[in-house]
């Protein structure tokens, strides 16, 4: 083979366009225009040398040989894509960002693949889910409902009908308008993959019609307004697990409104009051709603979703569960569902539900209801255990400000407990006398309590109270 040396090697006579050898083994263009690699298909790979350079027709990428394979240079963001489309689907015309040319469009169809980021990536949208997570801004507080898991039962957690007057069992959960229900408290068992809840909230029928068309086993929570405010002409969706006593509930006599007979599940917008907490208020005056057939009414545990857009200016919303118009039954429960992990959040995707720590969700709905009883103690309970005691001479009033465990929605209503017989609206005084309980100058935070009777020989007087602001 023949070798030709020489010292330096210009191709070009121009002194501004030229490719020449320096010597110090660089090669080196002296042009404005470019360097072409070589190019070709995937399958047109030459066979791999360490440090071999080309582009890829196939991928659009650059590409280089090292460590036994073929691998991308990188370019701040790359892809590795794999797309179904119903149309144009995902278009990546390169796959950098702040490239001139880049471009990442949904205009259909569903994205999946690896996403890589290697540098800093700037998301101007409400939401960015990954996989089965809500990053920023939502990420941490997501779901805009309290006890969705069911885990708190303040008032109690034995079966209860719950009317059209606004009682509350579970926390933050009731009844709406004249669709009365009985609930109770269940186990969770037999849980499928993603159902992690200990327990479920079941609605179940009664033995009395209401307003000629029976209960209608429903089920409810209204979102306080300041929770909800921002979502105002926003995407939201709900998501939850349900299971009923029997695919079809024929063992509930309907009242002339077949058509009705459906279960649905309903997301309800609020426009013109804010926080109402009348009895007849059902929770809304527009709505998003899907019915479940009856006939087709899942006995196992199942996932349901639903999205609608809130419409502007919306105060408050609810979410609902019920059947459209049903009548009594022979026996109390005879028919029932069970429902957990109730979740609504921004975004139109229905993700994994959010977990808060036991004491953080404690705290949330204390907002709406509160007691000196240990949380697992039902108000009324025969005990000493936390109640109040002030104390002080025979011939003084006695009372005392008491503070609530958080700030509460707004002045709540107050019931007191007498300790040893559980009667309500009582107190206990000195010698186990019992007198009539006293709250006054009630705020937010805490009211003043004690004895609204003459001092007489009394040292001590003794109560339980509960604080509701529920909505």
């Amino acid at each position: 083979m023949s070798t030709l040396s020489v010292a330096n090697v210009i191709f070009e006579s121009t002194g501004a366009n030229r490719i020449e050898y320096t010597g110090n083994n660089v090669i080196r263009v002296r042009a404005n225009g470019g360097f072409q690699l070589p190019f070709g298909t995937t399958a047109q790979r030459a066979s791999g040398d360490t440090g071999l350079m080309r582009y890829n027709t196939d991928t659009g990428l650059v590409e280089t040989y090292g460590s036994g394979a073929w691998a991308v240079v990188p370019d701040g963001v790359t892809f590795n894509v794999a797309y179904t489309t119903a149309n144009a689907g995902y278009v990546v015309a390169n796959a950098a960002f702040g490239k001139a040319n880049t471009a990442l469009q949904n205009t259909s169809g569903t994205f999946a693949g690896n996403l890589t980021v290697t540098g800093n990536v700037a998301i101007s949208a409400n939401t960015l889910s990954v996989g089965s997570n809500n990053i920023s801004p939502f990420a941490g507080m997501k779901n805009r409902i309290i006890n969705g898991n069911f885990e708190f039962w303040q008032r109690g957690s034995s079966v209860t009908l719950v009317p059209n007057t606004l009682r509350w069992l579970a926390d933050r959960w009731t009844a709406a308008g004249y669709q009365q229900g009985r609930h109770q408290r269940v186990s969770v068992t037999s849980p499928p993959t993603g159902l992690v809840s200990r327990y479920a909230l079941r609605v179940g029928s009664s033995t009395t019609g209401e307003v000629a068309s029976g209960t209608r086993m429903a089920s409810r929570q209204k979102i306080e307004s300041v929770n909800c405010l921002d979502l105002s002409g926003q995407v939201v969706t709900l998501s939850f697990w349900i299971k009923f006593s029997a695919g079809t509930i024929s063992s509930i006599s309907n009242t002339g409104q077949s058509a009705y007979s459906d279960f649905y599940y309903t997301i309800m917008f609020n426009t013109t009051s804010t926080d109402s907490d009348a009895g007849g208020d059902v929770g809304g005056d527009s709505q998003s709603y899907v019915g479940i057939s009856n006939g087709s009414l899942p006995t196992t545990w199942t996932k349901y979703t639903l999205t609608a857009t809130v419409p502007a200016g919306c105060n408050n919303i609810s979410v609902n569960f019920q059947f459209g118009a049903l009548g009594s039954t022979s026996s109390a429960d005879s028919a029932y569902y069970d429902v957990t992990q109730v979740q609504l959040e921004a975004g139109p995707v229905a993700t994994s539900f959010e977990w808060r720590p036991y004491g953080q969700e404690l705290a949330l709905c204390q907002r709406y209801f509160c007691k000196s009883y240990n949380v697992s103690v039902n108000p009324g309970s025969i005990t000493d255990a936390g109640a109040v005691q002030i104390e002080g001479a025979t011939s003084a009033y006695k009372y005392q400000y008491i503070p609530f465990k958080v700030s509460m929605r707004t002045a709540p209503t107050i019931t007191t407990y007498n300790p040893s017989n559980g009667s309500s609206g009582k107190a206990i005084v000195t010698g186990n006398v019992e007198i009539t309980g006293d709250a006054q100058l009630i705020g937010n935070d805490g009211f003043i309590g004690g004895m609204n009777v003459s001092p007489s020989s009394y040292q001590w007087v003794r109560f339980h109270w509960t604080a509701q602001a529920e909505i």
